[in-house]
């Protein structure tokens, strides 16, 4: 089975699609005139040649399919390839007035084909890490009314192209993960307690890189074992686990209150409560004003920049055979997460599918990487592409980009294997987002 439990709904959303007729209706734009497009030179008020017009806007164009595409696919070695060849012969023809070589339009990349890092406060642009690119225009300057002492003799105008990206290997920190395991009186109905010890029993078999601990519950807190890995602490864990049978009511708070504890022993960042219940609690709003004074009432940037005095903790719960999903929704994500999206850290699931959600879950964290430096801004969002290995990734299918986090999450779906191609076999990520920068030279 995907590690992407197919009982987990997530909201569906639909990819955009039609590069190509979106690239073919700015160019028709561009070529009717391009008083109105959206790229500022800082040229003052002068009137600029089609030339220049073209080449502006070539420039633009193929920034998107550099961020859309993948850097294989656009330029090769000073040649354009696929769609944006057909858009430099589009070009080429619209000024076939002008005596021109084969060679109108030529690209190249820059800085040796690896990204450039820059600082904050550089003159040069903004801060982050970029690929560049130079696409030059070469023609005859016998038709040019900008410079008629160039008359006759060839011209080149050549323009910067920079993208955003953060490419390599993704560092993957390795997460705290403290699990509150419901062992109330009613987790012995359908098997449910022996259906969570043994998604317990999975988790250690996989043996994920991760710090974990268990909190076992019912009226009171049970039973901790605070965070730790390896064989022993694995042993230990499981023997509490296996060892303890159902019994007594369902209360929140206590056992959040205590996973929060012991998160707080750490320093890391990147820190998780997983809450399985099947109950309505009888704490309930106890359980509410906790979360919403310890866990969501923190600084929302910590949890988007992953750096600050307090630590984010985000919250996933799962209830199973009926659980109270609001009360379990109300409870869900951290200090960064929209009221509206509560939902996409609470999963209802029946106790036969406990293995499998419980797996999704835990991928669900292993599989996300971030923060994103810039974080992307909410127009920003729809702009990012994720490459494995160089090969695009389908967006709401291999990845989802999740706000409240920060962060890029891969999925095993449809056959396809974003996440364990990424976390076992060493793929290395790309992620490119924004809108290209067009610099004149």
């Amino acid at each position: 089975m995907s590690r992407l439990a197919q009982n987990i709904q997530r909201p569906s959303r639909h990819r955009e699609s039609g590069f190509t007729a979106y690239v073919i209706i700015l160019l028709a734009a561009t070529l009717a005139g391009l008083s109105m497009f959206a790229i500022d030179f800082g040229r003052g008020a002068n009137r600029v040649s089609m030339e220049k017009q073209l080449l502006d806007s070539h420039g633009y164009v193929i920034g998107q399919q550099l961020i859309a595409q993948g850097v294989t696919s656009v330029c090769v070695n000073g040649e354009f390839v696929g769609d944006t060849e057909q858009i430099s012969i589009a070009l080429f023809n619209q000024l076939n007035q002008v005596e021109r070589d084969e060679r109108t339009y030529q690209c190249n990349e820059l800085d040796g084909g690896e990204v450039i890092v820059r600082e904050e406060g550089d003159p040069s642009g903004p801060p982050g890490t970029f690929r560049r690119y130079r696409i030059t225009s070469s023609y005859n300057a016998l038709q040019d009314p900008n410079d008629p002492n160039q008359q006759g003799n060839d011209k080149n105008r050549s323009v910067i192209v920079e993208i955003r990206e953060i490419s390599g290997e993704v560092e993957r920190p390795r997460p705290n993960i403290m699990f509150v395991l419901d062992y109330s009186g009613s987790m012995s109905s359908n098997n449910r307690a022996q259906r969570l010890k043994g998604a317990m029993q999975e988790f250690v078999n996989a043996n994920y890189e991760v710090d974990y601990g268990v909190i076992l519950f019912e009226t009171n807190v049970r039973t901790t074992i605070g965070l730790g890995s390896g064989a022993n602490h694995d042993q230990s864990v499981m023997s509490t686990v296996n060892g303890n049978n159902p019994g007594g009511g369902t209360n929140f708070s206590g056992p959040l209150q205590s996973a929060v504890g012991a998160l707080n022993q750490s320093n890391n960042q990147h820190s998780y409560v997983v809450l399985v219940s099947d109950g309505q609690p009888g704490d309930g709003a106890s359980a509410q004003n906790f979360v919403n004074n310890e866990i969501r009432g923190i600084d929302p940037d910590i949890c988007l920049s992953r750096n600050g005095a307090e630590l984010c903790h985000t919250v996933y719960t799962l209830g199973v055979d009926g659980a109270n999903m609001n009360m379990l929704e109300s409870l869900s994500g951290n200090a960064a997460t929209a009221p509206a999206d509560y939902d996409s850290f609470a999963f209802s699931i029946s106790a036969q599918d406990t293995q499998a959600a419980f797996r999704a879950i835990v991928d669900d964290i292993l599989c996300s990487f971030g923060p994103l430096d810039p974080q992307p801004s909410v127009d920003e969002e729809e702009s990012i592409n994720v490459f494995l290995d160089e090969s695009p990734l389908q967006r709401n299918v291999d990845f989802e980009y999740d706000r409240s986090l920060n962060a890029i999450k891969l999925y095993d779906a449809n056959g396809n294997q974003a996440c364990t191609n990424a976390l076992d076999n060493g793929g290395s990520i790309t992620i490119r987002y924004g809108k290209p920068r067009v610099i004149p030279e």
